[in-house]
């Protein structure tokens, strides 16, 4: 059985989803500039680097009118992202320190650090307490890459989708799309 050449479709294709990946660029671009901008005012504004200033800072971010529209329309998904941008504005403004939108991850996951109150903070001195009195498990050793001896494609694809996870955490997603193309020129049939 024969096909329709897909030659003629696919530039469009093609088109929109550079189109598509440069709106997201854009779009990331604009919210870390906006939360930012925000921080920077609450810092000319005095708000204080305590537990009170924070706290206010993510409840304002909370429960501003436009994102409780925006949550009603949008619905949980957006609520929880707003969520975590609002935890990572909380840990950016105590600690001084530029806001970025995985800064809500854990700092073993690329974000900030815990606030020295929060549950993040408590559990991780309770996990230090626990290996202090040798009890629990010792936390991982971090290796320093060293000299690839030997190797394979699948190990190499391997390597290339968690680079691709890390680029979509720092929402780098130009360098996303040329490992996709570099992944596809070793496997046709690569998947992320």
């Amino acid at each position: 059985m024969g096909t329709v050449s897909f030659n003629a479709f696919g530039p469009a294709v093609i088109k929109a989803m550079k189109a598509q990946e440069a709106a997201a660029i854009k779009s990331g671009q604009v919210i870390d500039d906006t939360f930012r901008q925000y921080l920077d005012a609450c810092t000319i504004a005095g708000v204080p680097r305590t537990q009170e200033g924070v706290d206010a800072i993510g409840d304002e971010i909370l429960e501003c009118q436009v994102m409780l529209d925006a949550i009603a329309i949008y619905g949980p998904v957006f609520k929880n992202t707003i969520t975590s941008y609002s935890g990572g504005a909380k840990r950016a403004y105590y600690w001084g320190e530029q806001w970025y939108a995985s800064a809500h991850l854990a700092p073993v996951k690329g974000g900030l650090p815990f606030l020295p109150w929060g549950k993040g903070a408590k559990a991780e001195a309770a996990r230090l307490a626990k290996l202090a009195a040798g009890d629990g498990e010792a936390p991982a050793k971090k290796t320093k890459a060293g000299t690839v001896e030997r190797t394979n494609d699948k190990a190499l694809l391997d390597t290339i989708r968690k680079a691709i996870e890390q680029a979509v955490i720092l929402n780098r997603f130009e360098f996303k799309g040329g490992l996709i193309d570099l992944a596809c020129t070793i496997d046709p049939d690569f998947k992320v």
